[in-house]
């Protein structure tokens, strides 16, 4: 550091390039030391200085998972938060790439650019996705991502999570697109009348955006899965609840076998229930949509069993303890 300061104050060129395109700033970053950049900083270097690669130090900052480093550079020269290399890539998507969760936080905190297109088309979520980083996808997805967007080759974040067998992801992608209002019933191409959804409601998103539901609701959903539908029966379910085919076509890809269909009506009831909000009633929910699809015993069976719980419970505990447990 004192060489640094001594060499400043000798008259050396701050925004000197070696052959690779590297800055003096480029360089202190690559090597992680805080305090060569932030004299650099204070003596007026160039953030603005891009590599050969079409790379700014924040870039490197960001890919590095370097917090003090980022944050001097973006106070010192905020407005290249969402620079661009020469593929398109934001300091937003190297982070998202390198899994490096700190330093995402504070960029979505500094207002970059979460939905930022580089050549490909790709957004930072798609990246994270691809890279099978579930903590990364569910702080984006958080944060507002958009999951519609397709990269060049029409892909969705969904779509490569799914062909990645990342299945967290796919399933946190599909709760957050399901988390919208009821707006109104459409015939679906299939002949069944589906709700239709509103857009996702992002700001409702949180680290548990399930809803909560009991051991015994959560027993009831296993059962009806394992034991009691029957091949395609869970797609039904899935239409009538508004699952896009695209959604269903993700939960669908992960397992194989004559008896995938029973893991796969598991996910999506789990799914489901994560689209509903704490007070509803769920074993009504499903009774209603297993009617629906014709499925009127396996829904008047599952009615019963919950009674049963029902009562006993009430013996038990009393009648108002025990219906806000069962109906959460």
């Amino acid at each position: 550091m004192e060489a640094v300061e001594t060499l400043i104050n000798l008259g050396s060129n701050l925004n000197d390039r070696d052959n690779d395109g590297y800055s003096p700033l480029h360089v202190a970053t690559r090597m992680r030391n805080t305090g060569i950049v932030q004299i650099l900083l204070n003596a007026n270097a160039n953030c603005n200085i891009t590599d050969d690669n079409g790379l700014t130090s924040l870039h490197m900052a960001a890919s590095q998972g370097c917090k003090g480093i980022l944050e001097s550079i973006i106070d010192y020269c905020p407005d290249i938060i969402n620079k661009q290399c020469n593929i398109g890539n934001t300091p937003l998507h190297l982070a998202c790439q390198n899994n490096q969760m700190d330093t995402i936080e504070i960029l979505l905190k500094k207002k970059a650019d979460i939905n930022c297109l580089n050549l490909k088309l790709q957004t930072p979520i798609h990246i994270a996705a691809e890279m099978g980083h579930t903590d990364v996808c569910k702080l984006l997805l958080a944060a507002g991502a958009n999951i519609e967007q397709r990269e060049k080759g029409g892909r969705t974040p969904l779509y490569i999570a799914a062909r990645g067998s990342f299945t967290a992801i796919v399933d946190m992608i599909i709760k957050t697109a399901r988390l919208g209002c009821p707006d109104s019933t459409v015939n679906d191409e299939d002949g069944l009348v589906r709700k239709k959804f509103n857009e996702p409601r992002w700001s409702t998103i949180s680290t548990n955006c399930a809803a909560v539901i009991n051991d015994h609701i959560r027993s009831i959903l296993w059962k009806l899965a394992y034991k009691h539908l029957e091949n395609g029966d869970w797609k039904k379910l899935a239409l009538h609840w508004s699952f896009t085919h695209e959604q269903i076509q993700a939960i669908e890809h992960q397992y194989d076998g004559p008896s995938s269909y029973k893991e796969h009506g598991h996910r999506m009831l789990m799914i489901w229930t994560s689209s509903l909000s704490p007070d509803t009633q769920v074993h009504e929910q499903l009774y209603q949509a297993l009617c629906a699809i014709d499925k009127k015993n396996t829904a008047d069976s599952i009615r019963k069993k919950y009674e049963e719980k029902y009562q006993e419970e009430k013996k038990n505990f009393g009648s108002k303890s025990c219906h806000q447990c069962l109906v959460s």
